[in-house]
């Protein structure tokens, strides 16, 4: 049993029926702070929050009693307690063991202060993400290698006359003025080839009311870790003043 456990990727503790500690392998004396000594013989208190000991105590009367391997807290935020006195989050997994000297539990204990660290930073850069993209003062389109539209910004809405909902049913072709819709495929056969990381062309797009709405479109691809193609990034800049402005001095 103890090269088995000093072999498991976590933490491995055995309990008896009095919730002492009957063994704990490396991992565990490395996690929480003790030494084998310190732990062996001693209530599991000494590794439960404060908080939580009395509740923890009615929890494992109640596993005694129906033992079986499930995953300890399922749904909720458990914590263990170092030896200094911090707390980091854990998560648990129970399972009965039937030997000759008794019935005991075993309890696999797993850190996972890293991953939820990790998970927290991603959700921030999503939201970063999300909030830079929604509120940019240019159009932005994100599509895929088909120009279908998967997501766009309030401020291509507002050029267009579209929610952000309703440019996302759109095909990337289906905003674009009829006789301009071949005018970036040369550029974005280019992109696909990865002779220029990005291109820029100018174009008409038809606003929801019919009008044309020209713009200056800069498309880049953005491609998986293989160089896959993933999607394509568009940030679209409303032109119509300064081509009206240029079609005014052509006049004159």
């Amino acid at each position: 049993m103890r090269s088995l456990a000093e072999a498991a990727p976590d933490v491995v503790l055995l309990i008896n029926g009095q919730r002492e500690i009957v063994f704990v392998n490396t991992k565990g004396q490395a996690l929480f702070g003790y030494t084998e000594e310190q732990l062996v013989g001693q209530k599991l208190d000494i590794l439960v929050p404060e908080a939580q000991r009395e509740r923890h105590i009615a929890l494992h009367q109640g596993y005694v009693q129906a033992p079986r391997f499930r995953i300890m807290g399922e749904g909720q935020s458990l914590q263990a307690r170092h030896r200094d006195g911090t707390l980091f989050p854990v998560e648990i997994t129970l399972s009965p063991v039937d030997t000759e000297r008794g019935h005991f539990t075993a309890a696999a204990v797993r850190d996972i202060s890293a991953r939820l660290a990790s998970e927290r930073a991603l959700r921030e850069a999503e939201e970063l993400f999300r909030q830079t993209f929604d509120e940019a003062p240019i159009g932005m389109v994100l599509a895929d290698p088909q120009q279908r539209c998967f997501r766009a910004n309030r401020a291509l809405g507002r050029m267009l006359g579209y929610s952000a909902e309703e440019l996302q049913s759109h095909g990337y072709l289906d905003i674009t003025h009829p006789d301009d819709r071949d005018v970036h495929l040369p550029q974005l056969a280019r992109i696909t080839r990865q002779e220029v990381p990005s291109a820029k062309v100018e174009k008409r797009y038809l606003h929801k009311d019919g009008t044309v709405v020209w713009a200056q479109v800069n498309v880049s691809l953005v491609r998986g870790p293989e160089g896959q193609p993933l999607h394509l990034v568009a940030h679209i800049q409303d032109i119509g003043a300064r081509r009206r402005a240029e079609s005014q001095r052509a006049m004159t």
